[in-house]
């Protein structure tokens, strides 16, 4: 991703920090993911607020809200993962079944 040289200001013109979330007011898709238009391509703003602060994503990469808040771009609450971790992650946090080793109930 190439960043468009005014991005960051921007940006910044559209980000609520009063909270431990930095919430984008800016656009947002039917997902509630925040979005910027950055060379005439609409960019995640989380993914371009990531690029901003630690460079590139690397390939194969995405870009993950560990707040689980979709439109905050705070960059500590960002982190690369894999898309197969993140399918772990929320198969972990479902209800799992009474007599499954992932239920607490399993280890009484």
């Amino acid at each position: 991703m190439i960043l468009n040289p005014n991005i960051e200001q921007r940006m910044q013109d559209r980000i609520d920090k009063c909270g431990e979330c930095w919430l984008w007011t800016g656009n947002v898709n039917d997902k509630g993911y925040g979005y910027v238009v950055n060379n005439g391509k609409r960019e995640r703003v989380h993914r371009v607020a990531y690029v901003l602060v630690y460079g590139p994503i690397p390939k194969g990469l995405l870009v993950e809200h560990s707040c689980r808040v979709r439109n905050c771009v705070r960059p500590t609450h960002l982190r690369l993962a894999t898309n197969w971790l993140l399918k772990a992650e929320r198969t972990a946090k479902t209800k799992p079944a009474a007599n499954s080793p992932w239920s607490k109930d399993f280890y009484k």
